[in-house]
Parts: structure tokens; sequence; C-alpha cells
């Protein structure tokens, strides 16, 4: 009987012992992944929303002024980007019925750059704390679109 009970004790010893790793070992792995960077899934996620939020805005912007093209034109180019603005101008043209020259199209797209840029500038202000433009352009880089950015507003 003695020995079924010091075998007992030590088994519920042995056992309250690697319990207690393991627990150790979860607390160690969820520290450790706390303090990785966010996974590349969920950073093209956001980067996803944060673009298709600015491209609606820019939508709504040239909705809101006539004679403003600044959507089309961006759009254009971003879906064709080897094509040359004379030839992107014409489709324009030919799709709204306006007369876009090719350095109409320039204009408007230089415009469009801009403006997107600072739309992005400021989707993403509303979501860092504090939103200084530091802040706002690590959030950027980290995002891959403060090369974009960059190009585009003044510093």
């Amino acid at each position: 009987l003695k020995v079924a009970v010091r075998n007992a004790a030590l088994d519920f010893l042995r056992k309250r012992k690697t319990e207690r790793r393991r627990q150790e070992k979860l607390v160690q792995h969820f520290a450790s992944a706390a303090a990785m960077e966010p996974d590349e899934e969920w950073l093209e996620d956001y980067r996803q929303c944060l673009l298709k939020n600015v491209w609606q805005r820019l939508r709504r912007h040239q909705d809101s002024t006539p004679g403003n093209l600044l959507h089309r034109v961006l759009q254009a180019a971003a879906d064709q980007p080897d094509a040359d603005s004379r030839m992107l101008a014409a489709q324009i043209s030919r799709e709204t019925g306006k007369t876009l020259t090719a350095e109409a199209f320039r204009q408007q797209l230089h415009r469009a750059r801009r403006l997107f840029a600072a739309f992005l500038v400021e989707e993403v202000s509303r979501t860092v704390e504090p939103s200084d433009r530091q802040q706002v352009d690590e959030e950027l880089a980290e995002l891959g679109l403060l090369e974009f950015v960059a190009k585009s507003l003044p510093r």
C-alpha cells in the first residue's frame, strides 16, 4: 500500500511539473507571437482595404466636380501601364465623349496622383496613433506604399 501511494504521489508531481512546463511554453509562444510583425496576409488585406477606400474617395471627388476625370484617368493609367498618354487620352475621349488631348491627360494624371496620395495619407492617418507625419510614413513604408506617396506629395 505504501508503494502504491508513493507511486501515485510521484506520478501526480511529474504530471504537475509537465503541465507547468507546457504552460510556460505556451506563455513564451504567445509572448513571441505578440512581438512578431503582423503577418503578410493581414497586411495585404489592410493594404487592399485602404486602397479600395481611396479609389472610392477619388471616384466621389470626380463625380462631385464637373469636368474632372481624375478617377478615370488614373484608373486607365493603372490598368494599362505600358500605354502612352496619346492612346489613353483617345480611349477616354471615346468613352466620355469629351475631347482630351495627350497633354491634358498628363496634367489630369499628375493631379490624380497627387490627390490619390493625399487621400491615402489621410486614410492611413486615421488608423495611426499618434497620427503625425513620421508615424504615417512608417505605416506607409510597412505597407509598401510610401514610395508611391513620396513621388506624388511634397515634403
